[in-house]
């Protein structure tokens, strides 16, 4: 099982990379591997919001029920990288998650959702500057395995203190 899993991951790796060559979507490009397609965007929560995530759409292609292991504490990370260059500027693949896992069953046909969590953009901007960035979401599987889903493009706004809260534009 684990040596499958491997395989998935190459092959979602590769396929990743491929499909992504050229593409500036912001909406990301999918990706298509062993039946399953991932699309995945990097957004602010809502215009103006000193909150952003990464959401990866998982859709089942094929005729029957596929069953994956994905991280239960963090099923779903971020990467930021320079536009030009491809230098990260942000990384959550290394993040320690624990060994546990969750089965998530995909029906035939079916989707299923995965976010990350909210990430507060103010402590963010402590270590990166406001800029557009090449964005990517991490799907953690079993076993440490990661699958990188390019996400288009995302634009990380300066902030700014109102009042009791914080505006990112």
């Amino acid at each position: 099982a684990i040596s499958s899993m491997r395989n998935i991951m190459a092959s979602v790796l590769l396929a990743v990379i491929a499909s992504a060559c050229g593409d500036d979507d912001p909406s990301g490009p999918s990706s298509n591997v062993d039946g399953l397609r991932l699309e995945a965007q990097v957004a602010q929560l809502t215009s103006g919001s000193a909150f952003f995530s990464a959401v990866v759409t998982v859709t089942n292609t094929t005729g029957v029920s596929i069953t994956r292991n994905l991280s239960l504490a963090c099923p779903i990370g971020i990467q930021l990288l320079a536009v030009q260059g491809g230098a990260s500027v942000y990384d959550e693949s290394e993040r320690e998650c624990g060994a546990t896992t969750n089965a998530v069953t995909i029906a035939a046909g079916q989707s299923v959702t995965l976010t990350s969590g909210t990430r507060y953009i103010p402590t963010l901007l402590e270590t990166v500057s406001p800029n557009t960035y090449r964005a990517r979401a991490l799907v953690r599987f079993e076993a440490g395995d990661i699958a990188l889903v390019e996400a288009g493009t995302f634009r990380l706004p300066a902030c700014r203190a109102e009042g009791i809260g914080t505006t990112c534009d």
